[in-house]
């Protein structure tokens, strides 16, 4: 409790308090009306059976929450009105007291201290001035002095007390004000109240004051349509695996109320109108544009309503509340825009003859609504991926449709073709899909669905990989690159799965892209990106299986060698996706083999080593990659570039998982490193890439091979890493590469351990090893 000063308490109106009483008890009414509007809509669907119980269940739930919700807003109001009704009185009373004393000459401290501020000199001369003796006017003052100090002292003891009772009536409103919006808090969670009546106004309100008045857009629209916008990061991310989620049924009718508010407007003007809003309510408009079209989402039973619900009619639209989101549930003509079907529209003119002359037939491709589409792609951008949308899942199919018709033109054949790229706003065709793309890209399940489903993904992939990216590339590669971060995510998986047998089974295509150049040369940026995807699945595309702690869900392993051949031969054509696709096949390659090693398993484990190995060399030479990154190093050379060229190099390698604990990263970086004296590789830019692929990394030194062997065989049996023989190589409990690198007793040390311990206690015999590798390299059907 603090007592409240003077100033304080002469300033204050509790009036005003008590009058925000009324608002309050009316917002939670509002509240109250909205969840029965919802509840009743529920309630009263044609149907019955254990969907509409589960989806009635569900509304009594949210309803019977709104009411806690009432009831704390009820609270609130109490605690407005009682704190006023307690405190206006106290404070009246103070400040007429203190007032009237310092009308009466008395000072009144901020802390209610009361001294008396007469002048008893004055009064003594004022009353001998009217003929009282002076010893008569003397007795007097003093008198009145005692008395006016015994009133000081008392108003003192009084005014303080009463203070004091005034900040403990504040104090107790303050707290019964925080505690009823605690109970609010908690009872209602950030969609709790919402109705379509508010989604249908606020959204415009928000829009009308931001674009015509300049005034902030209110508070508790913008709080609503945030709420409305948003979902919890665990709905987010049962959406990423393709999961359905649940949400309040007034939260859909609020997101469909505020999409239908836009009926009319085309994709450019309701871009124009979201730039109009403050940052979070563009993302809150877009994500609840992207939540409402998306099937995954649904109020409570939407499975048992689907057979009996009816879709909204033109005389229930304003109070309809879908079951599910849909494509149909987005403002009018941004639905016909991502369904409209006159995407590419072709007219051939059959030759004729002129006069004497013979005219060749002619072809006239035209694009339709690529403007449209870079609209719909900035109004969907803000704000959180929200995966399984139809709307950016259209946007991808649409790109998918303009690219193909890109790429097919130059093919004229028999016909004079002639090509219109469409309406694209500003900048060439590859510019604007590629924005498209990677907003709609941004949406891991529909890219999933596409690239997966036997009906769409020989087209999609195809679009996204021939057509001329150029310097665009890398927002392509946005669409692909997320498969390396959630390796056990069957999306990822089967998603890196269908890239990894698409540009394997279609190597030539890569080497000759339509207009000329391989695929790394015109498409780098995606050429890298494709190859971080999928760089944690190689040792099972080359037929790991889930002993060897290789065990991605979604994942076939190649039926053949050369299709892993003609994977690495693809990514090889670019430096930096050589790099990514290298490294990490090395990092695989010494997890087989420590794998081999900890689990006593060399047959299999090392057949699969053998194939990375092999594979790895295959593709460098098919694709001419020394030869590249020799050419690459002389340029870079006469720039004075080479220092640059092998950092950025290293850093790439260090963003592969696990590469820099291996003994190649180790090796690598001591010979980039190494002084005094000339750098073999800074010498001969190749040498980078053969040490980097060279049989796989650690068979191509026998010591390395051996540190990566006995790494395995401490995993299984820590009593190793005590043996006196080895402590030279050993820090703690593990094999130190770093020292395996520098010793110049390491080669020996571990020939004779292998050759004693290794072979006679533990059945390691390095050359028999070896042999196994060269069975994974000497086979080509990888089919069984």
């Amino acid at each position: 409790m603090s007592r409240p000063g003077k100033s304080v308490v002469y300033s204050a109106n509790a009036t005003a308090l008590g009058d925000l009483a009324e608002p309050t008890r009316t917002l939670g009414t509002q509240v109250l009306d909205a969840a029965g509007k919802v509840h009743g809509a529920i309630a009263d669907l044609d149907w019955e059976g254990d969907g509409k119980d589960a989806a009635v269940g569900r509304a009594d739930r949210e309803l019977a929450q709104d009411r806690q919700v009432v009831n704390g807003y009820n609270a609130l109001a109490d605690a407005y009105q009682n704190g006023a009704a307690v405190m206006a009185p106290m404070i009246a009373d103070l400040t007429k007291t203190g007032q009237g004393l310092e009308a009466d000459t008395f000072a009144v401290s901020e802390d209610w201290a009361v001294t008396d501020m007469f002048d008893y000199r004055a009064g003594k001369f004022a009353m001998m001035a009217f003929g009282v003796p002076e010893p008569v006017a003397t007795e007097r003052m003093n008198q009145l002095q005692s008395e006016r100090g015994n009133e000081a002292q008392n108003n003192t003891a009084s005014l303080q007390q009463r203070a004091d009772a005034l900040g403990q009536a504040d104090q107790d409103t303050a707290t019964a004000i925080s505690g009823a919006k605690g109970d609010i808090d908690a009872a209602a969670p950030p969609a709790a109240g919402l109705s379509g009546e508010e989604g249908k106004k606020d959204l415009l309100d928000a829009i009308a004051v931001s674009k015509y008045t300049g005034m902030p857009v209110d508070p508790a629209a913008l709080a609503k349509l945030v709420a409305a916008g948003t979902l919890s990061q665990a709905d987010l991310d049962k959406l990423a695996r393709g999961e359905k989620v649940e949400i309040p049924a007034g939260q859909m009718a609020y997101l469909y109320q505020m999409s239908q508010s836009l009926n009319g407007m085309s994709p450019e003007q309701i871009k124009e109108l979201q730039r109009t809003l403050p940052a979070d309510a563009q993302a809150a408009l877009a994500q609840g544009l992207k939540i409402v079209s998306d099937p995954n989402v649904q109020v409570a039973g939407a499975d048992q309503i689907k057979p009996y619900a009816q879709g909204a009619t033109d005389a229930t639209r304003g109070t309809f509340v879908p079951v599910t989101g849909s494509k149909v549930n987005l403002p009018s003509e941004m639905a016909k825009e991502l369904s409209r079907t006159d995407r590419v529209t072709t007219q051939v003119t059959p030759a004729r003859d002129i006069g004497k002359e013979t005219m060749p037939s002619e072809s006239h491709t035209k694009l339709n609504g690529v403007g449209a589409m870079q609209d719909i792609a900035d109004i969907l951008r803000p704000g959180a991926a929200i995966s399984g949308s139809e709307a950016t899942k259209s946007m991808l199919e649409a790109a998918t449709q303009y690219a193909n018709a890109d790429i097919k033109h130059p093919d004229t054949g028999a016909y004079v073709q002639h090509f219109d790229s469409g309406d694209q706003h500003g900048g060439s065709l590859q510019h604007a899909l590629a924005d498209v793309v990677q907003v709609g890209g941004s949406d891991h399940l529909s890219v999933h669905d596409l690239a997966t489903n036997p009906s769409t993904s020989d087209g999609f992939l195809h679009a996204m990989t021939q057509e001329r990216w150029g310097d665009e590339s890398s927002k392509i590669g946005d669409a692909f690159r997320w498969t390396h971060d959630d390796t056990g995510n069957p999306i990822s998986g089967e998603t890196a799965n269908a890239v990894g047998h698409y540009v394997a089974d279609h190597a030539d295509t890569f080497k000759n892209m339509p207009g000329g150049g391989t695929f790394g040369e015109v498409n780098g940026g995606l050429a890298k990106a494709m190859a971080d995807g999928v760089n944690p699945y190689l040792a099972q595309f080359a037929g790991a299986d889930p002993e060897t702690g290789f065990d991605s869900p979604g994942i076939q392993h190649f039926g053949s060698a050369d299709q892993m051949k003609n994977l690495f031969s693809v990514f090889d054509q670019n430096h930096d996706s050589a790099i990514s696709i290298n490294g990490a096949a090395k990092t695989e390659y010494e997890g087989l083999v420590t794998s081999a090693s900890q689990h006593g398993t060399p047959d299999r484990d090392l057949e699969i080593a053998g194939r990375l190995a092999h594979s790895m060399n295959e593709g460098a030479n098919d694709a001419h990659l020394f030869d590249q990154e020799k050419a690459r190093w002389e340029a870079a050379e006469k720039a004075d570039g080479q220092k640059n060229m092998v950092e950025n190099s290293l850093k790439a390698l260090g963003m592969i998982p696990g590469f820099g604990e291996s003994v190649s990263a180790i090796e690598l970086a001591a010979k980039l490193t190494q002084p005094p004296g000339p750098n073999p590789l800074l010498i001969h830019g190749d040498e980078f890439a053969r040490q980097l692929v060279d049989t796989g990394g650690a068979s191509a030194n026998s010591t390395d091979y051996r540190a990566t062997v006995l790494r395995g065989l401490i995993a299984r049996d820590a009593s190793i890493a005590a043996d006196p023989a080895l402590a030279e190589l050993i820090t703690g409990d593990h094999v130190d590469m770093q020292k395996v690198v520098s010793s110049g007793n390491a080669h020996k040390i571990l020939t004779d351990w292998f050759q004693t311990t290794g072979r006679n206690q533990y059945g390691v015999d390095i050359g028999n090893w070896q042999g196994l590798e060269n069975v994974g390299v000497g086979k080509s059907d990888w089919s069984h």
